[in-house]
């Protein structure tokens, strides 16, 4: 049985949005979902490329992102949810499992 010691509880990935930011919802809803691709698209492969050749288990792989406040500050309300929606969507297609910010 492997102690807390043999395990990687989680590897996080560090993502910049800034350069996402536009006055459209749909533009910068396009602009994340290109950059988490292009940035994350090989995370979860590389973890566990690592886990099996150290047969050190990991955990939770995840994505810190520039806080999203700051990155749609000029869009309303409706296009907030459509932002969020875009994180999670993203978040699914490369394989982690959490995503913030």
């Amino acid at each position: 049985m492997l102690s807390s010691e043999e395990i990687i509880r989680t590897v996080t990935m560090g993502i910049s949005l800034r350069d996402c930011v536009s006055a459209s919802g749909q533009d910068i809803c396009r602009r994340i979902r290109g950059k988490i691709q292009r940035q994350a698209r090989e995370l979860v492969a590389t973890c566990e490329r690592v886990s099996k050749k150290y047969g050190i288990p990991i955990v939770n792989k995840r994505l810190a992102v520039t806080p999203i406040a700051a990155v749609a500050e000029s869009l309303n309300q409706e296009n907030y949810l459509e932002v969020a929606r875009t994180l999670d969507q993203s978040a699914q297609d490369v394989g982690v499992n959490f995503i913030g910010g």
